[in-house]
């Protein structure tokens, strides 16, 4: 069976992925199974920019088929922000169940 890596280090999103895929004929890791310790900045205008950066690197590393994603919340009332920007909306210091709460 192939292993697909997802290239996240957040739990939650490694197990909502894991839900997601879960038909498929791979075998969803997460970088800890991979033997992967990588922090891949985000610095990217788009979610996809970030998104392709972050699998682009994680598969180098690697060398195994990787997904990897990126995701905010973008709200009318500000401007449709803080859209690609939401994980530093509430600072550097947020834990990400806190940052659900700000939206």
């Amino acid at each position: 069976m192939t292993d697909l890596l997802v290239a996240t280090n957040n739990p939650g999103k490694l197990a909502e992925f894991r839900r997601l895929l879960a038909d498929l004929p791979v075998r969803v890791v997460g970088p800890a199974e991979a033997g992967v310790r990588l922090e891949v900045p985000e610095p990217h205008h788009t979610y996809a920019e970030n998104a392709s950066e972050k699998a682009q690197a994680f598969c180098r590393v690697s060398g195994l088929l990787t997904l990897a994603d990126d995701s905010g919340i973008e709200v009318a009332a500000l401007g449709w922000g803080p859209g690609v920007r939401s994980a530093r909306f509430g600072g550097p210091d947020l834990e990400d169940r806190a940052g659900y709460l700000l939206g």
